[in-house]
């Protein structure tokens, strides 16, 4: 960022009035509140200053532009990924420093409209992209498409001699010569796949940062695996819950059914063996009689009634039973899908890790192919 950013400032910057580039660690978003940005020199009036703002506990880097010009400084804050949180933060932030460092002039903060991401990776290439359109006047708010955004940003490390750039650092200088001497080295292109995954990685943050985001990565990872199994385990209980219940039913519903059975068995033995027998010859004897008949027959019936009631009861549970294994089904497949995407993150930060490392050991000419 600071280098990229020094280059195009340097390219860029023909406003009469006085401008200053900071560099991307200055603001420190996310620092103690107790701890301000440090103190600048030559702070004065008719000055527009420049500044990469990186949140570091989100990973995410904005654009800060100052412009000291009497009575008032005004303070624009460009967000990719608009967040009124943040920009209050950055807010408050700015004028606590303001209050402890700057001129006593009263500030105007705006939160600007500018152009949205929409990924989590590219923060870096729109706050670059930002840049150049203030720096020449184009309108801020149209669209960034992020591969175009990147070409653009080569194009301008290649197009100008180094030694027409004096504000840039001699160590910028250095890296800026050898990056042009490679290019121009360059003659089996990339392919465009691979070279779209170089950038994406190199995009994601500095070394340490990919590092954290691959910490973090395999911590969601190990915890998708872990839900996956609590989700088998889960559908499981549900399986066997079923298959005893329908068990349970089958069961019972014999048996019940068999009690059934011989309860009409009897009922009809006695129904019989008393249309068998001589009537009652006096009236109260018979309708003792009829009184037991009927007695026999709705036990019998009251009984089928409880066991219709209780096998009822059995296959609503079956039923019930049966959605829970449908609806522990489904969360095992959102977990799998849960598992495969952070598995896939995963291998994806492990390679982007392996390509900053490699970054590194080329710029200290530690990598080399044998016999070369």
């Amino acid at each position: 960022m600071e280098f990229i950013s020094q280059i195009i400032f340097a390219q860029f910057w023909t406003h009469p009035k006085a401008g200053r580039l900071l560099d991307p660690l200055w603001f420190e978003a996310d620092a103690d509140e107790k701890t301000l940005p440090q103190q600048l020199r030559d702070l004065h009036k008719d000055q527009i200053l420049f500044f990469p703002i990186h949140h570091q506990d989100v990973g995410h880097w904005t654009l800060g532009v100052v412009d000291i010009t009497l009575p008032a400084v005004r303070f624009d804050f460009y967000d990719s990924l608009s967040d009124n949180g943040r920009a209050t933060a950055a807010n408050v932030r700015f004028e606590k420093w303001l209050k402890e460092y700057g001129p006593s002039y009263d500030m105007k903060f705006q939160k600007k409209d500018c152009a949205q991401q929409n990924d989590g990776i590219s923060c870096g290439i729109f706050v670059l992209t930002q840049l150049v359109r203030l720096l020449i006047s184009e309108d801020i708010s149209q669209p960034i498409e992020p591969t175009d955004a990147r070409e653009r940003l080569l194009s301008i490390l290649l197009e100008k001699d180094p030694s027409s750039l004096s504000s840039v650092s001699k160590c910028n200088l250095s890296v800026l010569t050898n990056v042009q001497k490679l290019a121009k080295k360059e003659t089996t292109p990339i392919p465009s796949a691979f070279r779209k995954f170089v950038e994406q990685s190199l995009a994601l943050g500095n070394l340490d940062e990919v590092r954290s985001r691959l910490a973090e990565a395999q911590h969601c990872a190990e915890k998708a695996r872990s839900d996956l199994q609590k989700a088998k385990s889960a559908q499981g209980d549900a399986d066997t819950e079923l298959k005893m219940r329908e068990q349970f039913h089958r069961e019972t519903t014999s048996t019940e059914q068999a009690l059934c059975r011989k309860g009409r068995e009897k009922c009809g033995s006695e129904a019989h063996n008393a249309a068998s027998s001589p009537q009652p010859s006096n009236l109260d004897s018979r309708i003792a009689s009829l009184q037991t008949e009927m007695s026999s027959t709705m036990r019998a019936k009251g009984a089928e009634e409880v066991c219709d009631k209780l096998s009822c009861d059995r296959e609503q549970k079956i039923e019930d039973a049966k959605r829970r294994v449908q609806s522990c089904k489904h969360q095992v497949a959102l977990q799998l899908t849960e598992v495969k995407k952070r598995e896939n993150e995963v291998c994806s930060l492990e390679r982007s890790v392996r390509v900053h490392e490699l970054m590194i050991e080329v710029e200290d000419g530690k990598f080399t192919f044998p016999g070369y």
